[in-house]
């Protein structure tokens, strides 16, 4: 989950891995674009707490609007949406 929700100009998101995995975790618009890669490579198994700044990857302030975050990491898979307010 994200906290918090709706949020302005910060929100972390917070998962746990069991094992050390590779996980991907991008915001997507809701035209299905990713607009920024938070994380993309492998990490140790643990809690991480990590920050969008509401920023694209080009580094402009993402409009206001609905996101989705999306994780994958081996066989698991989860999208949540977000409201990012201005």
């Amino acid at each position: 989950p994200n906290y918090p929700n709706p949020f302005n100009p910060s929100t972390h998101i917070r998962f746990q891995l069991p094992l050390e995995n590779h996980v991907s975790l991008e915001i997507i618009d809701v035209m299905g674009r990713t607009i920024n890669s938070i994380k993309n490579n492998i990490l140790p198994a643990g809690v991480y707490n990590l920050e969008w700044d509401g920023r694209t990857k080009t580094g402009d302030m993402a409009p206001a609007g609905i996101y989705f975050i999306r994780m994958i990491s081996g066989h698991y898979q989860e999208t949540r949406k977000i409201i990012l307010l201005k």
